[in-house]
């Protein structure tokens, strides 16, 4: 085979990829990494609110490359402004560390120029002004197997209002990252990376030994075992036994350290392991016990904390995670286990330690997890989170019976509290089964990444954790399926049992699975991994025959998604489903299923143990014997979403509106969906119970529209593609949209950014149902370009610019067809004026202009075109009850001064909108209510109206305003009263002293 045709094929299957730590063998033999140890005596000066610190670090090279610098983590750096972190937060709009000043932000400072062989070194700070690595040059090269004692001095302070993995407040410490860390060198160089938000540690193993001098009433937590001291446990002991382990790296040397008055001595030493972290509180209560009578288990927490933590509850849940993570990895790896409740919410891990900022149990299993995938299976997680993240993620869910083998037997518990009231009625899955759908958005909508993106690669944070926790965790639920159970543990097991304490990577993990199981794994770690998609099979084709005694089934399946599985294919009989696999390579294939009794049913994946995104292709409803999935009927209840995450969901309601051709129209609407936002179509037909004047009956009416279809020729759907027509009230519209959303953030506080385009024709074919006073007797044929942005809050900004041209064809003899255009720009600014009363203040600008428009596409004073508010029922009609018997009833737009009939059109305008108003009324977070406003108005606009030999005039008003805003139950609402109190006649022959402004989301 041609050496290019082999390297080609060895990247298809996944078996070439940067391997920062294990050998060509996938095994251990040929490994290798730096061996460290740090001696280390830290003071804790609680005047100063810091930490002073002395180190020696002992460094072997055991690498096969002559090392000539080094360089060093100072973690605290990046909880500060002008930080890598901080420039994060700020781009995606986080105000956390950039703005703090002194004496609130964390720091770690050189009090001393490092020193080797008693040579000063020249410290560098590559990344400045990010301070969170150092660089040095070496006073001489290091080769291999050479080793060199560098000393350290600094002093470490923790942030004081805003913590993250550490922080002070009061006498209480976590020093979560506190001490010149060195930076791990592997197969790549050194990994010496800022610290992000996106993105956590990788560390040397080694020894730590590490001497705490505290003043004498605190009560310690810590990495490792005491081996001298008191750490104040006994004292603070509150339930169950103090037990130390001082023996378990048997005898240590004296410790000779001084002690200064008012303080004491805690010597902590830990081996193997590749970070320390401590924390401390003189008001910490104290727990403890034995786990299998070998392994101490320390729990530390605050007084009015015991009924999350106290009487033994927090050691359980730590018992029972190691007895889990024992079954599924192996023995646990360390003398000590430690818990202890810290500043920030949340949870952060360490080697032989988890700082909690809650407790429960599945946060426990988490992050006692991380002690195994991270701490003894020490993966690089700025390079490869998925590893620990996602396999943490992945086993919490397996042993809490959260995963999808429990989830088809019914064992899942129920996450969230349970729907009340109203939105009870709705039809929704459930939290979990949401969960998914969201990672199947994420996908279809173009926004994942690859979960072995490095950390600081990744678009922004959020999508950063849904990538290495989410998305990593369906990839080990994907690949339990692919192994099954027993296979997956013996992978794990033998996972653990070659690679503890040391570094792990993508190759290690897939030549341990690969060993276990004897199959060819690199199609699965390469889509998953390295590429993105989803899975969907399809069932095309099903064909029984009878064979002896027996039935054989041939069910024909396609792969429609990205990625490979072997899909199982199941036939129902009697006694239940009977269940084959299909080969993962194959993209089309027969898949053969022989039972003893006839079939009944014939299914993909029929126990739902697959991430098949798509269910509702997974039957064949056309085969009467082997129906497909049907979809569900429900009630479509005012303002509440129902979807479905296996079948198509048809909400059917009743509806009606009131014309004066047709008077009281009654319609009833159908509206299908899949998984809440796929393939949104709205069917409806309504027949009017009278015909206008000189009409012999009255005319069936409906509409059909579609958003984000999957369509026949696409592996997903088509989002942002919306299409739609209408027989409506005397005129037809068709319309066709495609949207773009270009923000460069999707869940951050960062700018917003859509682009849309359109084609549409209104036809009107029956003047007997047309307000005349809205819609000229014309076809029009137009095409439409918008974009629109938003800052991130709370600026406040936004701004959007809009062309229209088009294509108008009179119905009146003797008009000619002639084209026309219109153009309109508008910017807002909304502030908050007193955040205590929750007072807003906005300025609208807004500039457009039209050139020989009809009267339903032309520029409105007050109020939207017709066009635009053609799908509104109350205001499309002739002689609708809000469109003309209350005629200043209006959905807002164009120039938007309001007091003005919705009637008035313009050529030409510039306006001005202000607004201020208050909350009144402001529901709890979790109220399906909207909040209650009131205030005032003032508009104002240089506007031309769209008559002959009209010139420019001023059109102004001021009044008072109550409004409804925010969400109904599942709805975005905006219902807004305007009380004008003086308005501009211009002219005029009357002006309107009462108008609405409605606009409710659907």
């Amino acid at each position: 085979m041609p050496l290019f045709l082999a390297l080609a094929l060895a990247l298809q299957h996944g078996s070439i990829a940067p391997s920062p730590t294990t050998p060509p063998s996938g095994d251990t033999t040929g490994y290798w990494q730096q061996r460290i140890a740090y001696r280390i005596v830290a003071r804790l000066d609680e005047r100063a609110q810091h930490v002073h610190g002395t180190a020696e670090l002992r460094y072997v090279n055991q690498s096969p490359d002559t090392l000539r610098e080094m360089y060093v983590h100072q973690y605290l750096n990046a909880f500060r402004p002008g930080s890598r972190w901080s420039a994060v937060d700020e781009r995606e709009g986080r105000v956390r560390f950039q703005h703090l000043a002194e004496p609130n932000y964390a720091y770690e400072r050189f009090t001393e120029a490092p020193t080797v062989d008693g040579a000063p070194l020249r410290v560098e700070y590559p990344y400045a002004p990010d301070s969170t690595v150092a660089r040095f040059a070496l006073p001489r090269p290091l080769p291999p197997g050479d080793s060199l004692v560098v000393h350290f001095a600094w002093d470490a302070r923790p942030s004081a209002t805003v913590y993250r993995r550490q922080g002070r407040r009061g006498r209480e410490y976590d020093f979560a990252q506190w001490y010149p860390k060195v930076a791990v060198y592997d197969r790549l160089g050194w990994e010496a990376n800022p610290l992000v938000p996106a993105g956590e540690l990788y560390g040397e193993f080694g020894t730590y030994d590490v001497t705490l001098l505290l003043p004498t009433d605190q009560v310690v937590g810590a990495t490792g075992v005491v081996v001298d001291g008191d750490p104040g446990w006994e004292r603070a002991r509150k339930w169950g036994t103090v037990n130390l382990a001082a023996n378990a790296y048997g005898a240590v040397p004296a410790d000779t350290t001084a002690v200064p008055p008012g303080y004491r001595r805690v010597r902590f030493l830990a081996e193997r392991v590749h970070h320390f972290a401590w924390t401390v509180s003189p008001d910490f209560r104290y727990e403890g016990a034995l786990y299998r009578d070998s392994i101490p288990v320390h729990v530390l927490y605050r007084p009015g904390d015991e009924a999350q933590w106290g009487n033994g509850k927090a050691v359980g849940y730590i018992e029972s995670a190691l007895a889990w993570l024992e079954r599924i990895y192996g023995p646990y790896g360390y003398p000590q286990v430690s818990g202890t409740h810290r500043l920030e919410g949340g949870a952060t891990e360490f080697p032989m330690l988890v700082m909690y900022g809650g407790m429960s149990p599945g946060l426990v299993l988490h992050e006692t997890g991380h002690i195994y995938s991270y701490g003894l299976l020490a993966n690089n997680e700025w390079r490869s989170g998925w590893m620990d993240e996602g396999l943490t993620s992945f086993q919490s869910e397996w042993a809490q019976h959260l995963g999808l083998p429990a989830r088809a037997r019914g064992e899942a518990p129920t996450l969230g509290d349970a729907p009340h009231g109203y939105r009870a009625l709705a039809h929704v899955p459930p939290l979990l089964d949401q969960g998914t759908i969201e990672q199947f958005r994420l996908d279809q909508i173009g926004r994942t990444q690859p979960i072995g993106t490095p950390a600081y690669d990744f678009s922004e944070f959020v999508i950063y954790n849904q990538m290495v926790y989410g998305r990593a965790s369906m990839m080990y639920a994907a690949l339990r399926d692919v192994l099954g159970d027993s296979t997956m543990v013996a992978f794990l097991h033998d996972y653990y049992a070659r690679w503890k304490y040391r570094h792990v990577d993508e190759h290690a993990m897939r030549a341990s699975a690969e060993r276990v199981s004897g199959r060819d794994l690199g199609w699965f770690f390469q889509q998953w991994v390295h590429g993105t998609g989803l899975i969907d099979y399809a069932l095309r084709d099903v064909r029984v025959s009878r064979d002896g005694a027996g039935w054989v089934t041939r069910a024909r399946i396609t792969r429609e998604g990205a990625y490979r599985h072997p899909m199982p294919v199941g036939v129902r009989v009697d006694t239940g489903w009977v269940v084959a696999r299909g080969a993962p390579l194959a993209d089309d294939q027969w898949v053969e299923v022989r039972t003893r009794e006839r079939p009944r049913d014939v299914r993909l994946d029929p126990r739902h143990l697959t991430w098949d995104w798509d269910r509702r292709n997974d039957g064949r409803a056309w085969w009467p014997e082997l129906g497909g999935s049907s979809a569900r009927v429900v009630f479509d209840w005012p303002l509440l979403e129902q979807y479905d995450r296996n079948r198509e969901l048809l909400a059917v309601a009743p509806t009606a509106w009131y014309t004066d051709p047709g008077g009281l129209t009654p319609a009833l609407r159908l509206r299908t969906n899949y998984q809440g936002w796929i393939d949104r179509w709205e069917m409806g037909v309504a027949l009017p119970p009278r015909a206008p004047a000189g009409r012999h009956a009255p005319a069936v009416q409906g509409w059909v529209t579609v958003h984000d279809p999957r369509l026949p020729f696409l592996p997903g759907p088509s989002v942002g593609r919306s299409a739609g027509a209408w027989l409506l009230d005397g005129v037809a519209k068709l319309e066709a949209r495609r949207t773009w959303d270009a923000s460069p953030f999707l869940y951050a506080n960062g700018p917003r950014r859509e682009w849309s385009i359109a084609v549409m024709a209104t036809l009107p074919y029956d003047r007997a149902w047309v307000d005349a006073a809205r819609w000229a007797d014309a076809r029009v044929i137009d095409a439409s370009a918008s974009f629109d942005w938003r800052s991130r809050a709370p600026r406040g900004l936004a701004a959007g610019v809009r062309a229209i041209g088009g294509v108008v064809d009179p119905r009146e003899a003797g008009e000619s067809t002639r084209d026309f255009e219109r153009v309109e720009v508008e910017g807002s600014l909304t502030r908050r004026l007193a955040a205590w009363r929750q007072v807003e203040g906005s300025l609208r600008l807004f500039g457009g202009a039209s050139n020989d428009a009809p009267a339903q596409r032309s520029i409105g004073l007050s109020a939207l075109d017709p066009t635009e508010t053609f799908e509104n029922h109350l205001l499309r009609g002739r002689g609708a009850p809000v469109g003309e018997r209350v005629p200043h009833v209006l959905a807002s737009g164009g120039a938007a001064v309001r007091g003005y009939s919705p009637l008035l059109r313009v050529k030409r305008a510039g306006s001005a909108n202000a607004d201020l108003s208050g909350a009144l009324i402001t529901p709890g977070r979790r109220s399906p209510l909207p909040q209650l406003r009131i205030g005032a108005f003032a508009d104002a606009a240089w506007a031309v109206l769209d008559a002959p030999g009209e010139a420019p005039r001023l059109f102004a008003s001021t009044g008072l305003a109550v409004a409804l805003r925010g969400r109904l139950y599942d709805r975005p609402v905006s219902l807004r009263v305007d009380v004008p109190l003086w308005v501009r006649r211009a002219g005029l022959p009357s002006a309107a002293r009462l108008s609405w402004v409605v606009e409710l989301g659907r």
